[in-house]
């Protein structure tokens, strides 16, 4: 019987991981201290960081530390196996001072370089709520949804290229967990499908002062495989 409940629990972890490949991923506990930019250690070369400022963001301690004026950071996934199979972005966040907004880009490019992202799906988080936007002309508010102020949350986005639509996840402590889905734009899903790598561009919006500080624990992107 226990050999039994050990396949089942092998088989049932292979089902939750073991179809899907890990493209980025940057914890920045081994990274040195300073600017991030460049290829996680450990990982391939063609994965990379880059960044406007070799002062902002920069690693101290185990956090990615973003803070005013606007300099953008950009996570570039190594190329895809499939441009048409889901495609996964996780992070581990917190508007630790300030009201915001700090904005998040999802888009996709060819060559990894410091760049406006092609048609993204725009997430933006203030110190009490967060937006999902639209590429349409003025960016409209897709959703919106209260958080916890200044408190830590974890972001889980999941594309499906094939059906064009996306899946959105935020966990907080000790409040339920809120969910967006909708379908992509469909410039949005153009742009990702024509293009080998993922990438999220990250920054605080120019109205943010000089005292708003937005933290990152953790990155990973993820590509179901066939």
């Amino acid at each position: 019987m226990k050999k039994v409940l050990v396949i089942a629990c092998v088989l049932s972890l292979f089902l939750v991981t073991g179809c899907k490949k890990v493209i980025f991923k940057a914890d920045f506990q081994n990274f040195p201290q300073g600017s991030p930019a460049g290829p996680p250690p450990g990982n391939p070369t063609d994965d990379q960081i880059l960044v406007h400022s070799a002062n902002n963001p920069v690693v101290i301690g185990s956090q990615l530390v973003f803070r005013p004026p606007q300099k953008d950071a950009y996570f570039f996934s190594h190329p895809v196996a499939n441009q048409e199979t889901t495609k996964s972005i996780f992070w581990i966040g917190r508007l630790k001072t300030g009201e915001g907004p700090f904005s998040i880009m999802i888009s996709a490019e060819d060559t990894p370089g410091l760049i406006f992202p092609g048609n993204p799906l725009w997430i933006r988080i203030f110190d009490e709520k967060i937006e999902v936007r639209s590429p349409d002309p003025g960016n409209p508010v897709l959703h919106s949804h209260e958080l916890t102020k200044n408190g830590q949350h974890e972001i889980y986005i999941s594309l499906q290229l094939q059906k064009e639509t996306y899946s959105i996840s935020v966990k907080q402590l000790e409040v339920p967990e809120i969910k967006f889905t909708g379908q992509l734009h469909p410039w949005t899903a153009k742009y990702i499908k024509e293009h080998s790598r993922l990438v999220m561009e990250a920054a605080f919006s120019p109205a943010a002062t000089g005292t708003h500080e937005y933290e990152m624990q953790e990155v990973i992107m993820r590509e179901k495989k066939k």
